[in-house]
């Protein structure tokens, strides 16, 4: 038998929180949706604050890079 190098994922997930001024929650987060679709919000941007990763359950998986 051979030995082959299998390639795995796993995926992890983080939440931040960035401070809006808007006149309602849907406004505010509309003004957000707004500037990740035109590309102003990056996830490097120094106003949001990050929490901490979680891992996502489920995600473990192969890629199909086997070498």
């Amino acid at each position: 038998m051979k030995n082959f190098n299998v390639t795995v994922e796993k995926m992890y997930r983080v939440s931040g929180v960035i401070t809006v001024k808007a006149n309602s929650p849907e406004e505010a987060n509309d003004k957000i949706d707004d500037k990740i679709l035109s590309g102003k919000l990056q996830t490097n941007d120094s106003k949001i604050n990050w929490g901490d990763m979680d891992y996502e359950d489920s995600s473990f998986k192969t890629t199909g890079d086997i070498d």
